[in-house]
């Protein structure tokens, strides 16, 4: 044998490709670490995807109550599905403090945002601590205060809880809170992924 043909007949081997059986190995090995890895990946997505409808519904809120004081009138928001928060929802300038916009008032009464539809796994739904709560509609006055009626009572609280799969245990939720000035905040969850309300107990199921 000449030098050198002892490497070549290795190299030969080498490069002779994987075998059946190791093929099998890298296919069972691969399929296991998805199986491990695509439910995580979903948790996520749905934990973000949470977080970021939360964050947008509640910097509407604090929107809302800005736009009241440099208006100067009531800004309402309505809900484009009833009582359901998560169909979608308008706000817009309210004269005259009926939760509908009529033309001819002074200032006009423009839209000025609109939420559309959440996703179909996700709801949102709001109560307030005040009589009645708010089933579709609520104020912030000229001041920033939240008000819960066309009357211009100010409300004591809302809540708004957004749920994602229905919620504590096997989903996940999150809850805004409106203070009566209007004060708006997002609350923490605990370790078991339930929101906190302003008296720091755990909001254990979705409306």
């Amino acid at each position: 044998m000449f030098e050198g043909d002892s490497s070549i007949a290795a190299v030969g081997r080498l490069s002779a490709g994987f075998t059946l059986v190791e093929l099998l190995v890298v296919m069972v090995v691969g399929a296991i670490l998805l199986a491990i890895a695509v439910p995580s990946l979903q948790g996520l997505f749905a934990a973000n995807q949470l977080t970021a409808l939360t964050d947008t519904f509640a910097t509407s809120l604090s929107e809302a109550r800005s736009e009241a004081s440099k208006f100067g009138v009531p800004v309402a928001m309505v809900t484009t599905g009833g009582t359901n928060w998560g169909a979608g929802w308008t706000m817009f300038v309210d004269t005259n403090a009926n939760g509908q916009q009529d033309a001819g008032q002074t200032p006009p009464e423009i839209t000025l945002r609109s939420g559309s539809a959440m996703p179909t796994s996700y709801t949102m739904a709001a109560n307030g601590a005040s009589a009645g709560g708010f089933s579709g509609v609520f104020w912030f006055d000229a001041t920033g205060r939240l008000l819960n009626n066309a009357g211009g009572t100010p409300a004591a609280s809302a809540q708004f809880q957004i749920c994602q799969g229905g919620g504590p245990p096997n989903g996940r939720a999150r809850l805004i809170t409106v203070s009566p000035s209007g004060r708006v905040r997002i609350a923490q969850n605990n370790a078991s992924g339930q929101p906190l309300d302003d008296n720091n107990n755990a909001v254990t199921t979705c409306p």
